[in-house]
């Protein structure tokens, strides 16, 4: 991926006026910018990172980029091609503005502003603030050199120089999709934890109703076996009951029409007693009368006599025969009062019969009910179906959630896999051991084409061994200030290089702060300008206080100040 940057604005930015400075960065290949101390030639930087990535190239904080007099307003703008798409960036302060323009419309700034600058760098420029630094820009203030760099930043800068970040970004996703795959397995053991423990007490339901369905079964047919029990029992003393009272009638023909013979004798009594008082009254009669009623005339005493005594004897025959009747009567009273007693045990009886009937009746209803609830509970399954078909349900859920379960845990071994290749000792390692030959290679290049004969060495931790021509070894830091500054420039030459090769953030801007003028001699200077003519497609800015070395450039910038205003003035 080529960057080419075309042009950059910015007004009220540090010490900067509204009336604003804008730099064409093709209109020349080599441009010095000029300027005496405090005259703003360092604001380029600062604009530039502050456009691209929120923030100084300096140490400056970023309500203090404002310019201090007018204080608002404060506006950045540059523009890039990567291919044939331009971008244009936008970035304020009082007002806060920060704008993404792609061939003339803005980005989509629905998402948060820390959202809005991960799109800029990753999608867009696809490199961050420390690899831009190491790639465009040298400076001799807030620049951290590439070997002053701690290691994880200098893997970070080399990644990003072999376009192999992206397996870092892979590798974050990645761990990412893992922790989602292990917290989606936890959630689904938990799932089908919960699908045991419903399909159990699912179980227990089904098994309770079946029981309860069981029991109701039970209860319904014990309840019609003991009725029908009951009802045999009934019909069992019905024929003991109408065998006893078919023997009790039997037994009272046996005593004949009591009824008709109490009236009969009763009768004949009466009759026999009537003639026995009119008797006893004739006898009374002559006892008391010695004449006739009817004649008037005497009573002869043996006429009177012999009427008594035929009347005596008469009346004792009567009374004979009364008291036979008497007798007679007892007898009969007596079979009365047995064929009474005989029928009150019939009427016991009989009223115990249609008692038990009547039971009967009521307990043959009850059964025929019985066996209509029994029939309707032995077809009704409906809930126990119900309750079945949600176990079947829970079993279909369990089913799922263990192919899930499956299907992740081949996922999860796949992404331990691919983690393992994604790591810094996976693919990343092979690149990186595959280029650091190249890179030692073109490092000591440069530091030969600044006159400086070492052989420098990265190992694939990117640690630093130095030799000198008898060997010894040193370090980054056993260098001078000057010696330092070759290897930095010599690194910075060889990431630009490998950057064109593999043309992944290759850019054709190039800016230096003040790396002439002070840690580099004269014809270190010389061979340094050689190189930087050297480079295609790149247009380099200078920024330095040397005098001597304007022919060198074909533009120069020059910086001034006038009432507290940087001007700037092109030639």
């Amino acid at each position: 991926m080529n960057i080419v940057f075309k042009s950059i604005t910015w007004k009220n930015f540090l010490s900067t006026g509204s009336a604003g400075n804008t730099i064409d960065f093709q209109a020349a290949p080599m441009t010095l910018i000029a300027g005496v101390s405090g005259s703003g030639k360092s604001t380029l930087l600062c604009a530039l990172t502050f456009a691209l990535f929120g923030k100084s190239f300096r140490d400056v904080n970023k309500p203090n980029l404002v310019n201090s007099i007018n204080q608002k307003n404060c506006l950045v703008e540059v523009t890039f091609l990567i291919g044939s798409t331009e971008y244009r960036i936008v970035r304020g302060i009082k007002p806060a503005v920060f704008e993404i323009y792609c061939n003339g419309v803005m980005l989509n700034q629905n998402a948060a502003s820390k959202d809005y600058q991960k799109t800029l760098e990753q999608q867009i420029l696809k490199l961050n603030y420390k690899t831009f630094t190491q790639l465009v820009i040298l400076g001799s203030s807030s620049y951290v050199p590439f070997m002053q760099l701690p290691s994880a930043q200098r893997r970070e800068v080399i990644e990003d120089i072999l376009d192999i970040s992206v397996f870092s970004v892979m590798n974050s996703l990645l761990k990412d999709k893992i922790a989602q795959t292990k917290t989606e397995l936890t959630d689904i053991d938990n799932k089908i934890r919960q699908c045991r423990d419903s399909a159990i007490s699912q179980q227990r339901i089904i098994d309770a109703l079946i029981n309860s369905k069981c029991d109701q079964v039970g209860q319904l047919s014990t309840q019609i076996q003991n009725n029908q029990i009951d009802i045999d029992t009934n019909h069992a003393r019905l024929d003991v009951i109408n065998t006893q009272i078919a023997d009790l009638l039997n037994a009272t023909k046996s005593f004949g029409s009591v009824d008709e013979d109490l009236k009969k004798i009763t009768r004949m009594k009466s009759k026999l007693s009537t003639k026995k008082d009119h008797i006893e009254e004739t006898i009374i009669f002559f006892h008391e009368n010695e004449t006739c009623p009817s004649c008037s005339q005497q009573i002869p005493h043996e006429h009177k006599q012999y009427i008594i005594e035929s009347a005596a004897t008469e009346k004792d025959k009567y009374e004979d025969d009364i008291k036979t009747l008497d007798d007679a009567l007892e007898a009969i009273i007596k079979r009365q009062r047995e064929v009474e007693e005989i029928n009150g045990k019939i009427l016991e009886l009989n009223t115990e019969a249609n008692q038990l009937a009547s039971s009967n009746r009521i307990l043959s209803e009850q059964n025929r009910k019985l066996q209509v609830q029994l029939s309707n509970v032995n077809a009704d399954t409906g809930n126990i179906d119900q309750e079945k078909e949600a176990l079947k349900q829970i079993a279909a859920n369990a089913l799922h959630l263990d192919d899930r379960k499956k299907f992740l845990l081949d996922q999860k071994n796949i992404q331990e896999v691919t983690s393992t290749l994604l790591k810094d000792t996976g693919i990343k390692a092979n690149i990186i051991k595959e280029y650091i030959p190249i890179m030692n290679k073109l490092i000591n290049q440069y530091l030969g084409l600044m006159d400086m004969f070492v052989q420098f060495e990265l190992d694939e931790n990117f640690n630093e061994i130095i030799r000198s021509r008898h060997r010894d070894v040193f370090t980054y830091t056993n260098f001078s200030e000057g010696e330092r500054l070759r290897i930095d420039l010599s690194i910075m030459f060889t990431w630009r290089h490998i950057s064109k090769m593999k043309n992944s953030v290759n850019t054709n801007l190039l800016i230096m702060d003040e790396i002439v003028d002070n840690r580099l001699d004269t014809k270190t200077v010389e061979l340094f300008l050689q190189i930087v003519r050297r480079l295609e497609n790149t247009h380099v800015f200078i920024i330095s206080h040397r005098d001597d070395i304007v022919e060198k450039f074909d533009r120069t910038i020059t910086f001034t100040k006038k009432n507290e205003f940087s001007l700037m003035e092109i030639s």
